[in-house]
């Protein structure tokens, strides 16, 4: 297995992995692919976003593995991969890591280091967000965790 930070040229096929997923991901300016390959083929993926150059709560999405291959791991090997490469481009440690997710990812979320908090944590970068994924997808749990070096 090994770990990657996506370049422009893995678009297409971040795009492919999605899609036979059943996940929808779309890739903005700010944000950042980490992918897992196994074989020179996309086992998994996840979107770090930072949404604006100042914003200090970096969003979390897309964390998707490719169900043939869940439950080894590659969801936190992953993580930590892209955790500590957005610490090693910013030679210091970011504030905080926020997620969306459902409740039943809890703890998941609660393995990589993360906390539940409520909505008046987020920052006016994430809440209008946040208010907008809860419109169409009722009870998504806020989750976050500081950035450190490990």
């Amino acid at each position: 297995m090994n770990f990657f930070i996506a370049a422009r040229s893995d678009k297409k096929s971040i795009q492919q992995f999605y899609k036979a997923q059943k996940h929808s991901a779309s890739l903005k300016g700010l944000d950042q692919v980490f992918l897992a390959k196994r074989d020179n083929t996309i086992v998994a993926a996840l979107i770090i976003s930072q949404i604006e150059s100042s914003n200090t709560q970096y969003l979390l999405h897309g964390l998707v593995v490719d169900s043939n291959v869940r439950g080894q791991g590659i969801a936190k090997k992953l993580h930590h991969f892209s955790t500590q490469s957005l610490i090693e481009q910013r030679h210091k440690a970011l504030d905080t890591i926020v997620c969306f997710a459902n409740k039943s990812l809890s703890k998941l979320y609660c393995t990589l280091g993360y906390c539940v908090k409520p909505p008046e944590e987020l920052n006016n970068t994430l809440l209008p967000r946040y208010t907008a994924y809860q419109k169409h997808q009722h009870g998504l749990v806020i989750f976050t965790r500081l950035l450190v070096a490990s």
